[in-house]
């Protein structure tokens, strides 16, 4: 392909890149034949054949989405001999035609043909190119034949294997290792020449390829900075641009081809840190939309952050949302760890404001009937339970992310009190409302299953078709098994439902009503001082061996009973290994989120949250291993876990702690007492769980005052975030993997070869060494210590899960035998020791994958 071909691909692609549809009109027909040579990675092309019945037909389903797709529409005729027949298409496509604005859309060949070689020839041989071509004497077939031998420069192309002004600035920029031909050769004035008339480069010396490059790297930079700027600050007006608009372009797509080039990344941070110090771009007071489409500079990065922080913290807008996210997935998040963090937290910060919003309004004009406000909390695309989601996901970020200065954070912590308070004052408004509506409805929701009805409806229903698993996981909220849900790979489908916890919500009365019998007649009991528990027929269950006893007894077949840390245990314990093999029914326990989280550790207990989801993630793999074919999931309550109440939310209890059967922060057990407008109070006897106590519960987010105790934890109440508990079924689905994991050669590439910060990116690159086509692919990638896991996944480049810890590493859409590169981050959440290893893990099998060993860490933050 030549110069004006090559062009010509480059200039589709970026109207591709920056609009993805593309309508191209051809009315003279001159690139008919290119067009069978035209190669576009991830795209299609239409082409219009004498009918656009044919035509339409063809695109419209590529339509159907909610973003256009990536496509190159093709019609060797003007636009306007199609008599609007593709109306609809030039609404919403970039339409490349002779003539059109801006010139970067104009495929006048002409046009074209003086761009392309005016590099390779000269200006002054390039204008008279133009001339021939207007005059219909050179074709596109005929340009092809014009290069190097045209004006190009034999000695330039000899050491660059190009002439290409473009090739050979990037193939320059990258480092030294032409510079000692270029100087045996005298050609850096030639070279320099080149640069001026391709980039408008006066450079400062001919002489100095050091000198040289950095003049070239600034004149790039300089210029692709300041023409992404909504306005150019004072500062910075001196700075000229070229006067060329080609010239101008050339710039900037050099630098930005320099930059997503992965081989050239070093060169490129290197030069973009100079060149930000050399215009001293740190002092520049740059406003929000004045930088929000430049990704040049890390300083200027770093300021659209903050900039953004703040403007998010004062008003809610979609579209720095959406920045927000771009900024996530781009380059200097990707380079910089720490930023990528940071900008993930503003993501979430963002969601959670705009989560918030959305429930507010909907709220308003929801009717006040509990099954309704139910299915809106977990139901659909969209439930409110994201509400939570978000919260759970913020807190955690913020408590894992290293501040450093506080002054660089001041905007951020602004940011994510505003995100805290929303979230109180919806949460609030949210738990009131479902509290009234459950109590107008006298606490009955038809239609939705009890949990006391889960063993009996669904566990023992499931065991005599097939081996089952019954896992209950202590403070397993609703909207924590909805992620793990939807995180679930290919082959351990699930399925999830929404049931009514059993009041009050506590460890006590909710594990025992998970258990068999509990579907019967049931009773809320005192079970010694300050405490309450279930009593089914004449047995009353108030800690985990009476109630592991209990169902033991009347499971009905064997049953193995363990817990959560045992089963994942490597390697497993022979004994356990034959209980789970030779049993019917497999009890799994898990009581960390609970017991941290009660402990008032708040940064632990926030980490078990998504320690366990993943854990989980993991056990649904290890018990399909010892031949579970139905996995049931399900807990015991949900929680609140946000900031520590004020005291106008603290709220007297209707009797004393000392009279009081049993009082929690957000419920009460008891007889008698006083009513207050700040609780609901009403008779366990309405639940028919009681004839002689009575339960008070806070209408919203408040706690009753109790000594001792969590400060921000708590769960008890009837807010749907306490009530609502998940009914989590999986069923592993038979399928075997195309690609064997030996079969997959692995590349691992560190960011730095020392860990100094409280973050660390390392991106992963895979190839089948064989003829076997890749399959997506579940990964963990860990830092190791001591034999210890001391991090978690803060972000990816794409296929992040959340929840589970894991990343889902595609194949390469251009070669199905590669993995499409993946830089992931990850968060330490341990003290390491003077090294480190860093391990992929395949997350089916727990089988090393690949792994860097004797990482030097050497962290202040410790």
């Amino acid at each position: 392909m030549g110069h004006v071909a090559s062009h010509l691909q480059r200039l589709i692609a970026r109207q591709l890149d920056e609009s993805r549809l593309v309508l191209w009109f051809d009315p003279e027909g001159h690139y008919t034949e290119f067009l069978s040579t035209l190669q576009l990675a991830n795209t299609p092309i239409m082409r219009y054949d004498g009918s656009f019945l044919a035509l339409r037909h063809a695109i419209d389903p590529l339509l159907a989405g909610d973003a256009p797709p990536r496509l190159l529409v093709y019609v060797p005729l003007a636009e306007e001999a199609t008599e609007n027949a593709l109306v609809e298409l030039t609404a919403i496509a970039a339409v490349l035609k002779p003539g059109q604005s801006p010139v970067q859309r104009n495929t006048k060949l002409a046009l074209v043909a003086r761009h392309a070689l005016r590099d390779v020839i000269g200006a002054d041989k390039a204008a008279e190119l133009e001339r021939q071509v207007e005059a219909g004497r050179l074709s596109l077939a005929d340009l092809e034949l014009i290069g190097e031998a045209d004006g190009g420069s034999a000695v330039i192309k000899s050491i660059f294997a190009t002439s290409v002004a473009s090739d050979v600035a990037l193939a320059f920029l990258s480092g030294e290792r032409f510079d000692r031909q270029l100087a045996a050769r005298n050609a850096l004035d030639e070279l320099a020449q080149l640069f001026a008339r391709a980039f408008a480069l006066t450079a400062p010396s001919a002489s100095d390829p050091v000198a040289l490059r950095a003049a070239l790297a600034q004149q790039a930079l300089t210029v692709e900075f300041l023409a992404g700027l909504d306005r150019v600050p004072p500062e910075l007006v001196t700075i000229p641009l070229p006067a060329d608009p080609d010239q101008l372009q050339a710039c900037v797509d050099l630098a930005r081809t320099w930059r997503m080039r992965r081989d050239l990344q070093g060169s490129y941070i290197a030069h973009a840190e100079r060149v930000e110090q050399t215009l001293d771009l740190a002092r520049v007071a740059f406003s929000l939309d004045e930088i929000r489409a430049t990704e040049t500079f890390v300083c200027v990065e770093a300021t659209l952050q903050a900039a953004v922080e703040q403007a998010l913290r004062d008003h809610l807008d979609p579209e720095l949302l959406i920045l927000a996210q771009e900024r996530l997935r781009g380059f200097w998040a990707e380079q910089r760890p720490a930023l990528g963090a940071r900008w993930a937290l503003v993501v979430t910060a963002g969601l959670l404001l705009a989560e918030a919003a959305r429930i507010e309004r909907e709220l308003k004009g929801a009717p006040s009937v509990a099954a309704q406000l139910l299915r809106r909390y977990t139901g659909g695309e969209q439930p409110w339970c994201l509400l939570d989601t978000h919260q759970r996901n913020l807190e955690r970020r913020w408590h894992t992310f290293e501040l450093g200065n506080l002054t660089a954070y001041q905007t951020l912590e602004g940011l994510v009190t505003r995100a805290r308070q929303r979230f109180m004052d919806v949460g609030d408004a949210l738990a009131s409302a479902f509290v009234r509506a459950l109590a107008d409805a006298r606490f009955a929701i038809p239609d939705v299953p009890r949990q006391r009805d889960i063993f009996a409806s669904v566990v023992r229903r499931a065991m005599q078709a097939e081996k089952t698993a019954y896992v209950l996981v202590d403070a397993l909220r609703y909207e924590m098994a909805r992620e793990l849900c939807l995180g679930l790979d290919k082959d351990y489908p699930g399925t999830i439902e929404p049931a009514i916890g059993t009041v009050p919500g506590i460890t006590e009365i909710g594990m025992a009503a998970l258990m068999p019998g509990a579907e019967g007649q049931v009773a809320v009991v005192p079970a010694g001082p300050g405490k309450v528990g279930l009593q089914i027929g004449e047995t009353l269950l108030h800690d985990r061996e009476s109630r592991m006893r209990w169902l033991g007894a009347q499971a009905g077949a064997p049953v193995a009973i363990t817990t959560l840390e045992a089963v994942l245990e490597k390697p497993r314990k022979a004994d356990l290994q034959r209980q789970l093999d030779e049993a019917t029914l497999v009890v799994v326990t898990s009581q960390e989120i609970d017991k941290l989280a009660e402990g008032d550790n708040i940064r632990l207990a926030r980490k078990a949250m998504d320690d366990t989801l993943a854990d989980l993630s993991q056990l649904i793999r290890r018990l399909t291993e010892v031949g579970c074919k139905t996995i049931v999931i399900t807990a015991d309550h949900g929680y609140l876990f946000g900031d520590a109440l004020d005291s106008d939310m603290k709220i007297d209890p209707p009797t004393s702690q000392r009279a009081a059967v049993d009082l929690h922060r957000r419920v009460w057990i008891g007889r008698g007492g006083a009513a207050d407008e700040g609780y609901l109070r009403t008779s366990l006897a309405q639940f028919g769980l009681s004839n002689d106590l009575d339960i008070a519960v806070p209408w919203g987010f408040g706690a009753f005052k109790v000594s001792g105790g969590a400060r921000a934890y708590f769960h008890g109440g009837m807010s749907p975030q306490e009530l609502i508990t998940p009914i989590l079924v999986a069923r592993p689905a038979v399928t075997g993997q195309a690609t064997p994991l030996s079969a997959i050669s692995w590349e691992l590439t560190t960011g730095s070869r020392k860990i100094t910060t409280l973050f660390f990116s390392m991106q992963i690159k895979g190839r089948s060494a064989g003829l076997f086509a890749l399959d997506p692919l579940r990964v963990r990638v860990e830092i190791h210590s001591r034999g210890e896991v001391i991090s978690e996944l803060a972000a990816a480049t794409y296929g992040l899960v959340d929840g589970a810890g894991e990343v889902e590493l595609l194949p390469s859409a251009e070669d199905p035998q590669r993995i499409e590169p993946n830089t992931v981050t990850l968060s330490l959440t341990g003290k390491p020791g003077k090294t480190v290893s860093v391990h992929l893990v395949d997350a089916a099998t727990g089988r090393e994958l690949g792994r860097i060993d004797k990482l030097e860490a050497a962290i202040l933050a410790f």
